[in-house]
Parts: structure tokens; sequence; C-alpha cells
């Protein structure tokens, strides 16, 4: 075979691809989208909506990380999984942020010790935890040590308010005084007295001032 046949040979290949890609191909228009989610603070409907603009559109032709990027935008979202599903659905899996403290008012904390902020503030009832001084990071921290002591004598935390070296805890029964510095240390004493100090007070104690190098006040 001569090269000048060859190089035809290869110039009429190169048309009949150019000409034929899609029916070699194939294409998949996409004739659904699949939600997967809790959709506890996320409006379903509303991403419906949105997403449901890509019904028709080639699946093999849609940008996964710009469709990741602009459904990550809503600020529940933490993070988003999406594929294609040959041959015509695309399938997106959400994960929502959970939020288990609020944080100086302004923002919230997740089960996971992520602080992230919405920008239409909602109203749920959750434990606060505030400071001017202490990063998010270590009051998190805190919360998740005094609970876990807390627990043990079954009162349960809703707030804590940082100053300077003071802390103000407020619990489902008691408001707690005590030093940021020594507060487990403090707590953990408490606890060791706890039943003896319940079965002996007074039932209209509203505060117990841990701030004492011995011992408590109660108030």
């Amino acid at each position: 075979m001569t090269i000048r046949i060859k190089i035809l040979i290869a110039v009429l290949a190169i048309i009949f691809l150019y000409f034929n890609y899609h029916n070699l191909i194939g294409t998949y228009p996409i004739k659904e989208v699949k939600l997967k989610g809790e959709f506890v603070y996320v409006d379903e409907d509303k991403l419906y909506q949105k997403l449901n603009l890509f019904i028709g559109k080639d699946l093999m032709h849609v940008d996964l990380i710009d469709i990741k990027k602009n459904i990550e935008k809503n600020d529940w979202i933490k993070s988003s999984l999406i594929e294609r599903q040959f041959p015509d659905t695309l399938a997106i899996e959400l994960f929502e942020y959970k939020p288990f403290l609020l944080w100086n008012e302004e923002s919230f904390i997740d089960n996971e010790g992520k602080k992230f902020v919405v920008e239409k503030t909602i109203s749920i009832d959750l434990p606060s935890i505030k400071s001017n001084t202490i990063s998010y990071e270590k009051m998190y921290s805190l919360y998740i040590e005094l609970s876990n002591l807390l627990n043990k004598i079954d009162l349960k935390i809703l707030s804590i308010a940082h100053a300077g070296d003071m802390l103000k805890i407020r619990t489902d029964k008691y408001k707690f005084l005590v030093r940021y510095s020594d507060s487990s240390q403090k707590f953990d004493e408490f606890i060791n007295v706890y039943e003896q100090f319940r079965d002996t007070s007074k039932k209209n104690i509203k505060t117990i001032d841990l701030r004492y190098s011995t011992g408590f006040a109660v108030h």
C-alpha cells in the first residue's frame, strides 16, 4: 500500500469520526435527577426546581464540579456527592450541617465541632457558649468535657459564658460559678459530694459557687 493511499485512508477515517462522533459515542439525555439527604434544614422542593433544569441535557457533558460548587453555596449544606448514573440519571447526595451549639449568638457549631454561619437566622433550641477571648474550638471542647462530667449527676448544660477567668454555667437545675482555670477539678470535687449535698441541701438553691479554695457556697 502506497503512502498516498495510507494518507487518504487516514483522512477519510478522520472525516468519518468527525461527522459520526455522537452516533459512535452515544448521547445520554438526563431524564431524572435523584436527590438523597435528610432535608432537615435544606428546602428540598426549591433545590429540585433548580436541578430539574438539567433535565434533557447530556449526562456526559454536565459539569459535576460546577454543580457541586453551586449546591454547596447553600449555608446548610456541609458537603455533597454528585455522580452520573448511566444511561439517564444525575444522582446527588447531600450532607447537612447538624447544629449542636450556638456560638456567641451569631453562628452555630455542628456535632463535629465545626463552626458555620447561616445567612437567614432561624430559631433552634440549642445550648449556647460565649467568649470574647477564647476560640470556639476551646469552648466546644470545654462544653464536651464539662457535659460529660455533669452527666454523671444528671445535670444538662444549657449555657456557658466565659469572661476573664470566670465561667457562668447554667444547667437545667443550677447555675454554677467557677474559675475557668480549674473548672474540671472543681466539678470533679463537686460530683464526688453531690449525693450528700443533694440529700442535705435546701430545695430552693439556685446558684452554686465553686470558686472557693475548699468547698463551695450556695445561694
